[in-house]
């Protein structure tokens, strides 16, 4: 993959791969993430915070709430979880008569050149496009007044596919067919040229009702 020095891809996929077809396809993947480096890359949101200035995630800290206790249009609710680049809170806005419930994303490190915010704008309109079923749906994104990016994601409602798979006693095969969901999830999302590259179980949610979301 990325890993191996671009001359020697061709070489390693012959050794590795034997399917003539899908060593094409990696290839040319290698080839769109080399001339579009902004889009092809480990969760988005993330990378954005890792290309601003000189901060790590031991220097970055998550930001103050405004004393309203909202992000843009949104209120927060509750925290949902924290790691090192970003918080994700629980939070709803009025939209069109109704209460809208989202996975709010926080960004512990701000955008504050002009360079930065085109990127975000960049990557939220690539984000727009993708429409999966199974691919969580993003719902808006911006910036806040002090500069933090924020984006709300449609709030799924499930646990990890091994946490489900593991209580609800899955057999092989209804453990392939949630697996394969996963799989058509990312195709897309590859189709589109976005790579993931941070796929592991808690970032494929299953609902009480059998449905995964990536």
């Amino acid at each position: 993959g990325l890993e191996v020095p671009p001359g020697e891809r061709a070489a390693y996929l012959q050794a590795h791969c034997p399917d003539a077809a899908l060593r094409t396809r990696v290839l040319e993947l290698l080839e769109a993430d080399a001339r579009t480096s902004d889009s092809l890359q480990r969760d988005w949101v993330e990378r954005i915070a890792q290309g601003l200035g000189d901060e790590t995630p031991s220097t970055i800290h998550a930001p103050a709430l405004p004393p309203d206790g909202r992000i843009g249009p949104f209120r927060i609710v509750r925290v949902i979880g924290q790691g090192g680049f970003s918080t994700v809170f629980e939070a709803e806005r009025e939209f069109e008569g109704v209460t809208q419930r989202v996975a709010l994303k926080l960004l512990h490190c701000g955008l504050h050149t002009a360079d930065a915010r085109r990127r975000f704008e960049h990557e939220r309109r690539a984000l727009l496009q993708l429409k999966h079923p199974n691919i969580t749906r993003l719902i808006d994104a911006g910036v806040t007044d002090t500069g933090q990016p924020y984006i709300a994601l449609e709030l799924v409602e499930g646990v990890p596919i091994t946490e489900y798979a593991r209580t609800h006693r899955l057999d092989l095969s209804r453990r392939l067919a949630l697996f394969t969901d996963v799989c058509h999830a990312v195709d897309t999302a590859h189709r589109a040229l976005i790579v993931h590259r941070y796929i592991k179980p808690s970032n494929a949610l299953v609902s009480s009702d059998g449905a995964v979301s990536l």
